[in-house]
């Protein structure tokens, strides 16, 4: 399949409060040595939640994934880089961090041809 949202959103409206559904999906959108059209995805919708709710549903879902594999919120990276999956998460509001990444000011406008050619 392409787009098992429209499925699972039907089922919210339908009067299913919480649906979810692990899936293989294609996209063509061409293949090269980055990037593989077929993957798996695990996607959930939840009545009555914003967007806290789930990220907490996701930082709960990721972490507690990564303690059942391994035994430890921690991994190291092949670079040797460690990575902590330990809750809570970040939470970064994404202007701020972009300005932070690329060291621009952004445009309050981001239509705007400026704040394009800075993205």
């Amino acid at each position: 399949r392409i787009a098992p949202e429209l499925f699972l959103k039907q089922l919210v409206i339908g009067g299913l409060d919480r649906v979810y559904e692990i899936g293989r999906l294609f996209r063509n959108e061409g293949i090269d040595q980055t990037h593989n059209p077929e993957f798996t995805t695990c996607e959930f919708y939840e009545a009555y939640a914003d967007y806290n709710d789930l990220m907490e549903t996701t930082e709960e879902m990721v972490s507690n994934i990564v303690l059942d594999i391994t035994g430890s919120h921690n991994l190291t990276l092949p670079s040797g880089s460690q990575v902590s999956f330990k809750p809570p998460f970040a939470r970064v509001s994404m202007i701020p961090a972009l300005e932070g990444a690329t060291g621009a000011k952004l445009p309050e406008d981001l239509s705007s041809p400026e704040a394009l050619s800075l993205l």
